[in-house]
C-alpha cells in the first residue's frame, strides 16, 4: 500500500452530532454510544490519555503507552467487537469512502520499529454474529518487519482507505495479512473466517497500540477521520480541555456541510 501525505476526499454533508470534532475526555460511559470516546480496551499497564506532549491540531494528541507484552492502549468510539453497539455505517460504505489518521512514534519507543498505531473497526458479520474486527497495522501496509521501520520523532498522515486489514475473530486471528476491505466486501474467506458482505455493520472503531508487543511502547494519534460513502463522517481531534475549535471546524459544527481535501481512491 502506497502511504501518502494526503488525507482521502469524500463531500458529505453530515451532523453536528457525527462530527464531535474536538474530544477532550475519554469516558467509559461512552462505550456503546456515538456520544464520545473512551479507553476501553487498555489492559495491563497500558494507558491511553489526552497529552500535551505531542500536539498536533491544537494543543493536544491522544498518548498511547504500553511496556510489557501483555499490555494494551486503546481509545474506542462506538461499541467493539462484543458488544450490539451503534450503527456507524456499513462496510460496503465504509470501503467505498475514506479512512486517515495521523501518528507519532516517539524515540524512547524500544519495541520492533514497524510498531506503530493501529487502527480497527468492530463488525458484525453477514449472519449477524459478533466478534469480528478488521485492523489497519502499519507491519502489514509498506513497515514490514525486515524493512524500514517508521519515522521516529515526527507526524505521519496514514490515507488507509486502500490499505491491508487483516481479522480478528472470536477463536483468534485469520493469518492472512494482505487483504483489503474490499477483499473482505466481496467474501474474502480464509479456513472458515466469518463471511462478510458489503451489509455488514460496523459497530465501533479503536485506535491501539501493544498486545503481544514486547518492550516499550509510546506514541501518539490524532485527526482521525472516516467517512462512509453516503452516509456519515467521524472526525477526531484529541486537544486537552479547553481547546478552541479552529474556525473551520467551528463553522461545520453550526451546521455546514464538510469537505474532506484530497484525493480518494477511485474505484
Amino acid at each position: 500500500m502506497k502511504m501518502t501525505i494526503a488525507a482521502a476526499a469524500l463531500a458529505a454533508t453530515v451532523g453536528a452530532s457525527a462530527l464531535a470534532a474536538n474530544v477532550t475526555n475519554l469516558d467509559i460511559s461512552n462505550l456503546g454510544t456515538t456520544g464520545g470516546w473512551s479507553a476501553w480496551g487498555t489492559a495491563g499497564n497500558g494507558s491511553a490519555t489526552i497529552s500535551g506532549a505531542r500536539p498536533r491540531s491544537g494543543n493536544g494528541s491522544l498518548e498511547l503507552r504500553t511496556g510489557a507484552s501483555g499490555d494494551k492502549a486503546a481509545a474506542t468510539f462506538g461499541s467493539t467487537r462484543f458488544q450490539t453497539g451503534p450503527f456507524l455505517g456499513t462496510l460496503g460504505q465504509l470501503a467505498a469512502g475514506s479512512i486517515s489518521f495521523d501518528f507519532l512514534v516517539d524515540s524512547s519507543t524500544t519495541t520492533a520499529g514497524f510498531r506503530a498505531p493501529a487502527l480497527e473497526f468492530a463488525v458484525r458479520s453477514a449472519d449477524g454474529s459478533q466478534g469480528v474486527t478488521l485492523k489497519w497495522e502499519a507491519a502489514y501496509n509498506g513497515y514490514p518487519s525486515n524493512g524500514p521501520g517508521v519515522p521516529i520523532d515526527s507526524w505521519v498522515t496514514v490515507d488507509a482507505t486502500a490499505g491491508n486489514f487483516w481479522m480478528f475473530r472470536t477463536g483468534g486471528a485469520v493469518e492472512q495479512f494482505g487483504v483489503t476491505l474490499e477483499d473482505w466486501v466481496n467474501g474474502a474467506t480464509f479456513g472458515g473466517s466469518p463471511l462478510l458482505s458489503a451489509d455488514s455493520v460496523v459497530v465501533g472503531m479503536s485506535i491501539q497500540a501493544g498486545s503481544g508487543w514486547d518492550n516499550d511502547f509510546l506514541g501518539y494519534a490524532d485527526n482521525i477521520n472516516v467517512s462512509f460513502f453516503g452516509g456519515e463522517t467521524y472526525h477526531a481531534n484529541f486537544e486537552l480541555e479547553g481547546a478552541v475549535i479552529p474556525a473551520p471546524l467551528a463553522g461545520l459544527m453550526g451546521g455546514a456541510g464538510l469537505m474532506l481535501v484530497g484525493a480518494r481512491r477511485r474505484r
